[in-house]
């Protein structure tokens, strides 16, 4: 688990997380749930689920995680000349970097072994309504890959 890429919190944040959606972790990676019917929550790892704890134990969990929003914009600008981001638009992929030289972000198929830079074929100028889409490049699934 790379800790940079999350936010560490107590149980009683991770409940109200919970409540919003978010997917919780441990520091082992495994995730937990919460199954709202027993009021017992899980945790899993490897597809395998535990055995739960109860609320009261899980809030005084003080080594809970959730994932760090992810802003392209500033992946961007710490990491110009590189494919950082990437979102899925119908069936397709497409990365998204910096281009330092002409100072533009720009884009191109995942599956394109291309540089950053918007003066070749198969790279052009992003539109900003993409970056809301956007997911680090390190977490794209491998079959979009292929």
């Amino acid at each position: 688990m790379n800790l940079d890429k999350f936010e560490k919190i107590d149980g009683r944040e991770a409940l109200r997380r919970f409540a919003d959606g978010e997917v919780v972790y441990g520091r082992d990676s495994g995730s937990w749930t919460l199954n709202e019917n027993d009021k017992v929550i899980y945790h899993s790892k490897f597809g395998t689920s535990t055995a739960g704890v109860t609320l009261n134990d899980f809030i005084k969990n003080k080594n809970l995680y959730v994932k760090k929003p992810f802003d392209v914009r500033q992946a961007m600008l710490d990491r110009p000349n590189e494919w950082v981001g990437a979102f899925k638009q119908g069936e397709y992929w497409f990365k998204v970097g910096f281009d330092r030289t002409e100072y533009c972000a720009v884009l191109t198929a995942l599956t394109y072994d291309v540089k950053v830079d918007v003066s070749l074929d198969k790279v052009h100028t992003v539109c900003s309504d993409r970056f809301e889409k956007c997911i680090p490049i390190e977490d794209v699934p491998e079959e979009a890959t292929r």
